[in-house]
């Protein structure tokens, strides 16, 4: 139960950075063989240590289809999965009237709709009699439809957001016509990163095109910004802001799906098969290794390790901040590690700020609002103390 209300709790607050997840989906000429390719990366980070163990469940229930998903031990609702019958499903947190008493948790909802439907409007009908605790997005890909839909779901309400085109995005906000006017969605638009990360999804889904799962994967694991800028690591207006809990490639059509492996979505995607996993009368091994996608190498041996420098650096800047110590080569090492990231400026300047270094901290935080900041209300923090000075 815990981990249940911890995913949906997290959903529930997203606007204060526990969640931001991206998730697409193409077919017909945008992959490279015609057929449906869908891919997520499930953004939900609540420190290294509750990321550290994932599990991946083949499960066989006494009714319905047999399905894969990708989540914890003991966990029995799904976030990523794919059943028997080739239909995909993937959350993304959005933002809408915050629960006022319990409901179905998002995760059951999801387990519910892999285990009894086999196409769209099956999936549809189950959401549609079940009153949930949070809004969220589900990105289902049917194998029968040959085609993705995304099904936009408040506490009050559910949409359908099917695209006249052979590809589809999903962020953090609602695209149905139903949400435009929606004050919730509207809000979530103009604060927060999520329509940066959905035009840069559509930039890569661009560059990558035709797809196949080697190229889904490179669209997952990018970490720069619109236009192929430099935004910094960790940024949360990247693709891959180096806290995905899993990463995950799907072929509905092929029952074919990859798994990340750490660190984030950087270590080999291990394939799994899974109409060979559900019919086989003896596995030797459930993987297909040589279908394994590649680990990105550049980012292990490049970027990896300024982002572990910098986020230990940053602990060391904030325990300086506490206790009055000096860190001036801390500061260095972190602008040096990630020169072009909000976040280390800003961080600086607050390390300045408590040691009376105004003309030191008033230019960290001017250079930090030359940069991409994911949220306004992160810039107004900024703001106010560069007006504190």
């Amino acid at each position: 139960m815990n981990y249940h209300a911890a995913h949906d709790i997290g959903h529930a607050l997203q606007e204060y950075m526990l969640v931001g997840c991206s998730s697409f989906a193409a077919w017909d000429t945008q992959t490279a063989d015609s057929t449906l390719l869908v891919g997520r990366n499930f953004d939900f980070w609540v420190g290294d240590d509750f990321a550290r163990n994932k599990l991946v469940t083949f499960c066989r229930p006494e009714k319905g289809y047999s399905f894969a998903s990708v989540g914890w031990a003991g966990m029995c609702g799904v976030l990523s999965g794919m059943n028997t019958e080739g239909l995909t499903i993937t959350l993304n947190a959005a933002k809408g009237p915050l629960p006022v008493r319990v409901a179905t948790p998002i995760s059951l909802l999801a387990r519910t709709i892999l285990q009894y439907a086999a196409t769209i409007d099956e999936a549809l009908a189950i959401t549609d009699t079940t009153r949930t605790f949070v809004s969220e997005s589900l990105l289902i890909a049917s194998a029968h439809d040959r085609k993705a839909v995304i099904i936009e779901k408040t506490s009050r309400r559910t949409e359908l957001y099917s695209p006249d085109a052979e590809r589809i995005r999903c962020t953090n906000h609602y695209q149905a016509d139903a949400f435009i006017d929606d004050p919730y969605n509207q809000e979530n638009i103009a604060t927060t990163d999520s329509r940066y990360r959905f035009e840069r999804l559509g930039e890569l889904m661009d560059s990558f095109r035709p797809l196949n799962p080697v190229r889904a994967a490179a669209v997952l694991r990018d970490r720069r910004g619109v236009g192929d800028t430099d935004i910094g690591l960790t940024n949360e207006k990247s693709v891959n802001q180096a806290i995905a809990y899993h990463a995950v490639v799907f072929q509905p059509e092929k029952l074919l799906m990859w798994v990340s492996s750490d660190p984030w979505q950087a270590g080999p995607m291990i394939c799994y098969d899974l109409n060979h996993i559900f019919t086989a009368d003896h596995l030797e091994r459930l993987d297909c290794p040589d279908r394994e996608i590649p680990a990105d190498e550049r980012f292990l041996t490049e970027d990896y390790p300024r982002i572990v420098r910098f986020r230990a650096g940053v602990d060391l800047l904030r325990d300086a901040i506490r206790t009055g110590a000096a860190a001036e080569k801390t500061v260095k090492e972190l602008l040096s590690d990630n020169p072009c990231y909000f976040g280390a400026w800003d961080a600086c300047g607050d390390y300045f700020a408590a040691r009376d270094e105004a003309d030191h901290a008033r230019t960290c935080w001017k250079q930090a609002l030359r940069l991409e900041i994911p949220r306004v209300r992160e810039r107004k923090a900024i703001e106010q103390k560069l007006n504190r000075l």
